[in-house]
């Protein structure tokens, strides 16, 4: 897994993972609702499976192997630290694109 937090630059990043890196930052810096949240995880190749209770259960259909996530399906903004655990699993995603289109430019 690569930590671009401390100090990848851009330019070994493309396009897609530099914005999604981008739009986790900025969810991470201010208050968010459930659907921002689903928003995000669809962007990152997550689905809908089912229902957890009244809440639904995000899983990656492009990386298997990571971890499912459940957001919240309620009115206004999600508490901070609910917030906070649905992207410290969304982060896996965001560092699994960043490899994934890392190998694709290793290829010499």
């Amino acid at each position: 897994m690569l930590d671009w937090h401390n100090g990848v630059t851009g330019d070994t990043m493309s396009r897609k993972a530099a914005k999604l890196k981008a739009e986790w930052k900025s969810l991470r810096g201010r208050r968010a609702t459930s659907t921002e949240m689903e928003k995000f995880a669809k962007s990152l190749g997550r689905r809908r499976r089912k229902k957890k209770g009244g809440d639904g259960l995000w899983e990656s259909t492009v990386f298997s192997e990571l971890r499912s996530v459940v957001i919240p399906s309620h009115p206004g903004d999600l508490k901070i630290g609910t917030k906070q655990a649905i992207l410290k699993v969304l982060l896996t995603d965001v560092d699994s694109w960043e490899a994934k289109e890392g190998d694709e430019y290793d290829t010499d």
